[in-house]
């Protein structure tokens, strides 16, 4: 352990037993206490054990823990209960625990610090807590002789950004304009050679996403520091984070390990609706360093990339070609040709999806994928049939996946609707398309297509859903499912998977999917095409070039540059930020905003009678799209800030029609009466002529008051005919909650029923209404008072500093409860600090005192909340409200945990319903953790009204299961 934080920090984490004061009369051996406990090892929880042993090294040393220590391990000679672990610690704080031999295991010990020193755990590709085996946070090193490997990019970033700075200069952030195309390559060395970079590339990247989960790039180079890496040996890998935008404690994901020439895909990248795709261009680990030339590539801005340019890294330079110099007709379609330019090779390709075997059994549907490597069209499919007959058949097409499209043709496209002859199971039977139906994908990009035809198509069972099975040098065949008996994943149509057709797609490799102009249509603008940098431009660009030019130049140039050259950029660029904001709040901030009434903003001191053009009639959209349907949606909104009245509702539908409508209410969540009528008002029972999906549909002559922190639910059906409500999935939508101020749309659901018992299997989780709703603003928010409630800072900056401002804002969210949220615990929660502190408080203080405690964090342990709450007091009071804490009162106190008071603090049971009227094979759920827990065991009734031997299954995931519902390899199995 020792030796390995040292050299994955290069020496700036050092770890020595000069404890700066003599305790050889304590010791057992060097570094080594040995402490006798009060408690029984067989008949108590580790949180009892461990409170014990703290308490026994504490009356051995003469003083409270951590004292001159910055890390204690406490090694247990075993564990007899609650012993699913090898190792756990506290995070941001001083302290971990092994059990029996797994204090030797240099990986289990370098995790586990890790957790003390802020990192959180590292996810892999299936979307487990501990399977990125490219990191140390993921425990991929289980023996006691290895343990040469360091941690991921997200990790590195926030070593290097959170204030350790051990990787300080060699970072990197992307991020660019969503406005235009861009394109740019960067150059990574691993972190094993972060002192042998004599060109200072970066060792990790930062790729903004527009929100907090951001991206991380690096190169898993497998060498000195890192040669026991486990996992994507010298690939490059992209990791995302769960928040924090990489400065802190955060769980994180393997996205993608990418080898020479493969890409990984960003849809919708920063919610612009378009796609960046990521490319390793170049990996050479024979050169000193070894390094991986990386492209990034926004709104398909140069679908060829250009050729690497040989730096002085590389021991040889490249070829100036990218593939080599065999000639059209070789039956191999080359990255330089197309279906122009040799369509001998690249016309008419067919990539069979069988190989020996096509199958024995057969569905009427089948769903798959494919990835296009380069661009191309598909220009139809053949498939084997179950039987010889005329039959209808009819191929649908869609970007993207098929998962949350699989109920019904909507978002798809119908691109061969034909009665044709099938040819049964020995001859294939051709679908080509029509030339105005070819299906063209650019390169990276995932198309879906479902196939239906009551003579029923053969498939095999292979894979798993999703996985590649077959693939050439341009289009990759995954499997999918197949739907049984019916047209549309519905109600009894027997969905299975994974299922793989049986059959060829015919496809052209064609030169760009979104063909370039054949030469510029005027000169070039003034500024550079991708914007100014965040830094100036160097007077002469390093080697090799920084921020590589926008569409990197091919090997000779298309077109001569135009006479007058384009203005050079200056040293800064021209619209950089100013020194100082321009909108850096005054020392004492001003009582009302300057704006006022008639600003377009329903301001906190202003209400519907007060200012009514500004907080009357207005518009929450949840979404401005909706590619599906159901015949009723719920959905819930909260009041955030002030009490609002709803007094409309529009939706858009699936066609015009004349039918009844109805909207039901409920104060709270829909979530338990989704089946129910019970606890519903009818607020609008009326028949309507629907407008279709283009024009919205208005429902009004309701007023629905929500107060302020309180929740509203809705349900808005259609009764009686083939009609649907749309809704956009929420897989497709980049930004939630969605909220416009004093109003936020939750969450939402479709469904095919009305109000009937045991219809679960009719409800769509995570649906977004597709049409808006009006509210007024009905009172002001309380604006707290002008004087600060602790010491004021200089100067207030925009976001809330450590001590309070010398004024709250006139326009306050939710502020602190009289009592706080979370009392910080003996060891710090999920919400750690920028930087960790050599040690915790043993006990935190009776209450929030004007100047900070010698508690760890910079800010409280606990994030807060918005903003202060419509009547903060004024000052806070001395304590929390909720008294003092008593351990054994049957309550866990946010000062408690299961450590400090194992009796209140362990085994709590949550019961989710005391009733259960209807049943399924399954049922899906998520739980929010308000503090950390650990979910140990789950009760469940049966339906079956008897006791019967069966076998259950538990899968578990971080997150919402939402978009995962038809996913096995999002899940975990853990029972």
């Amino acid at each position: 352990m020792t030796s390995q934080f040292a050299a994955c920090s290069f020496g700036q984490f050092q770890i020595t037993n000069d404890y700066s004061r003599n305790i050889d009369d304590k010791l057992s051996d060097v570094g080594v206490m040995t402490v006798t406990i009060n408690r029984s090892l067989t008949n108590s929880g580790r949180g009892a054990v461990y409170s014990a042993a703290r308490t026994a090294t504490e009356t051995k040393l003469g003083y409270a823990l951590p004292g001159n220590f910055d890390h204690v391990m406490f090694v247990l000679e075993d564990c007899y209960q609650d012993c699913g672990w090898a190792a756990y610690a506290y995070i941001n704080a001083w302290g971990s625990v092994y059990k029996k031999n797994y204090y030797r295991y240099p990986g289990v010990q370098l995790h586990e610090i890790g957790h003390n020193l802020n990192l959180a755990h590292s996810g892999g590709l299936d979307g487990s807590t501990y399977t990125d085996h490219t990191c140390l946070m993921g425990n991929p090193l289980y023996q006691d002789d290895v343990g040469e490997m360091c941690f991921n990019p997200a990790k590195n970033f926030q070593i290097a950004e959170g204030g350790n700075a051990w990787y300080s200069g060699n970072v990197d952030v992307y991020n660019p304009s969503t406005a235009q195309p861009s394109f740019t390559t960067k150059t990574f060395v691993g972190i094993a050679d972060y002192q042998n970079n004599p060109q200072n590339h970066p060792v990790t990247m930062k790729i903004e996403s527009g929100g907090s989960s951001d991206y991380f790039m690096g190169f898993n180079r497998a060498t000195g520091v890192n040669i026991d890496n486990d996992e994507a040996d010298d690939e490059v890998t992209i990791v995302q984070v769960n928040g924090s935008n990489g400065l802190d404690y955060s769980q994180s994901y393997l996205r993608a390990t990418l080898r020479q020439g493969e890409t990984y895909r960003i849809s919708n990248y920063k919610g612009s609706g378009k796609n960046l795709l990521i490319t390793a261009e170049t990996i050479n680990i024979n050169a000193n360093p070894g390094f991986a030339v990386v492209s990034l590539n926004f709104d398909n801005a140069n679908v060829n990339p250009p050729t690497p340019q040989p730096t002085p890294l590389r021991p040889t330079p490249l070829p100036t070609t990218s593939a080599p110099t065999r000639a059209c007709g070789n039956d191999v379609c080359l990255a330089t040709e197309n279906d122009v330019t040799c369509p001998a090779d690249c016309a008419d390709v067919e990539l069979r999806t069988w190989s020996n075997d096509v199958g024995a059994r057969a569905a009427e549907g089948i769903m798959f994928t494919v990835q296009a490597k380069r661009p191309l069209a598909i220009t139809g499919i053949s498939s084997f049939t179950q039987t010889t007959d005329n039959a209808l058949t009819q191929i649908y097409t869609r970007p993207g996946g098929y998962i949350l499209y699989a109920d019904s043709e909507d978002g798809w496209d119908l691109v061969f609707d034909d009665t044709i002859q099938h040819n049964g199971n020995s001859v294939l039977t051709e679908m080509p398309f029509a030339n105005n139906q070819r299906v063209v994908i650019p390169s990276g990009a995932v198309q879906s297509f479902y196939i239906y035809t009551p003579s029923r198509l053969r498939y095999r069972e292979e894979g798993t859903e999703g996985q590649e099975i077959q693939s050439d040098e341009s289009l990759i065949f995954n499997a999918g499912r197949a739907i049984a008996v019916t047209k549309w994943d519905v109600p009894g149509s027997n969905v299975v998977s994974p299922r793989v057709l049986s059959g060829i797609l015919t496809y052209d490799a064609i030169e760009s999917a979104n063909p370039a102009t054949p030469a510029p249509t005027r000169n070039p603008t003034q500024p550079p095409t991708t914007g100014p940098t965040n830094q100036p431009l160097t007077p002469s660009p390093t080697s090799p070039p920084t921020n590589a030019p926008t569409n990197a130049p091919t090997s000779a140039p298309t077109s001569a540059p135009t006479n007058v050259s384009t203005s050079a950029p200056t040293n800064a660029p021209t619209n950089a930020p100013t020194n100082a904001p321009t909108a850096q709040p005054t020392l004492n901030p001003t009582s009302s905003p300057t704006l006022g009434c008639g600003n377009g903003f329903c301001e906190a001191d202003e209400s519907g009678d007060t200012c009514p053009e500004d907080c009357l009639d207005l518009i929450l959209i949840p979404s401005e799209v909706g590619g599906n349907g159901a015949y009723g949606t719920m959905f819930s909104v909260t009041a955030l800030e002030r009490d609002v009245e709803i007094t409309s509702i529009n939706f858009h539908a699936s066609q015009s029609a004349g039918v009844q409508v109805q909207v039901y209410t409920r104060r709270g969540s829909f979530e338990g009466f989704e089946l129910t009528e019970d606890g519903w008002d009818l607020i609008f029972d009326s028949p309507i002529t629907t407008n279709g999906r283009s024009d919205p549909n208005v429902l009004d002559g309701f007023n629905v008051v929500v107060p302020s922190g309180e929740t509203q639910s809705f349900f808005l059906y259609i009764e009686g005919e083939s009609i649907r409500v749309m809704y956009e999935p929420l897989a497709n939508i980049e930004q939630t909650p969605f909220s416009n101020g004093p109003l936020r749309f939750d969450q939402g659901i479709g469904k095919m029923s009305k109000f009937i018992a045991g219809d679960e299997s009719l409800l769509y989780s995570g649906r977004i209404l597709h049409g808006q709703i009006t509210y007024n603003v009905v009172n002001i928010a309380n604006v707290p008072t002008p004087s600060p409630t602790n010491a004021p800072t200089n100067t207030p900056t925009n976001a809330p500093t450590n001590a309070p401002t010398n004024a709250p804002t006139n326009a306050p969210f939710n502020a602190p409860t009289n009592a706080p949220t979370n009392a910080p615990t003996n060891a710090p929660t999920n919400a750690p600090t920028n930087v960790p502190t050599n040690a915790p408080t043993n006990a935190p203080t009776n209450g929030p005192t004007n100047a900070p405690t010698n508690m760890p964090t910079n800010a409280p342990t606990p994030a807060p909340m918005m903003g202060p709450t419509p009547s903060p007091t004024s000052p806070p009071t001395a304590k929390p409200t909720f008294g003092t804490a008593v351990c054994g009162n049957d309550i866990c106190e946010p000062t408690e945990d299961s450590i400090s008071c194992p009796g209140d603090c362990t085994d709590i049971k949550l019961a989710a319903s005391p009733d259960g009227g209807s049943g399924a094979e399954g049922i899906m759920f998520e739980v929010n953790a308000v503090r950390d827990v650990i979910i140990t065991s789950l009760d469940f009734h049966c339906a079956t009204g008897v006791s019967s031997n069966v076998d259950v299954e538990v899968y578990s995931k971080p997150g919402s299961f939402d978009g995962f519902e038809g996913d096995v390899t999002a899940w975990q199995l853990i029972h």
